[in-house]
């Protein structure tokens, strides 16, 4: 599926569309672990968002696996909606 054929922009559907592909570091480390802010919880693996096999961020109702700084599959809608992303590019929505 090209970028003109996505169903939804990736920006649209990512509660955090700035932190794609961004590294993060704290005290000249790459951030690793959990963050609990704001009421979310942000997962980072090696400086990037990557929940590994939880999801990398989660709030209520809402939550987004990443790989690697990169977004693969969001369930939000309090659960009712999954949407499926690959390189970016947001391949399928489906509702439960």
């Amino acid at each position: 599926m090209s970028e003109k054929q996505a169903i939804k922009d990736i920006k649209e559907v990512t509660k955090f569309p700035q932190y794609i592909g961004k590294e993060f570091r704290e005290n000249d480390r790459l951030k690793e672990g959990d963050v609990f802010k704001n009421g979310f919880i942000l997962r980072f693996c090696n400086g990037l968002l990557d929940g590994q096999e939880e999801p990398a961020i989660e709030t209520a109702g809402h939550i987004e696996y990443w790989k690697a700084g990169h977004p693969v599959r969001i369930v939000t809608d309090y659960f009712d909606t999954e949407i499926l992303i690959k390189d970016d590019v947001v391949t399928a929505i489906n509702k439960r």
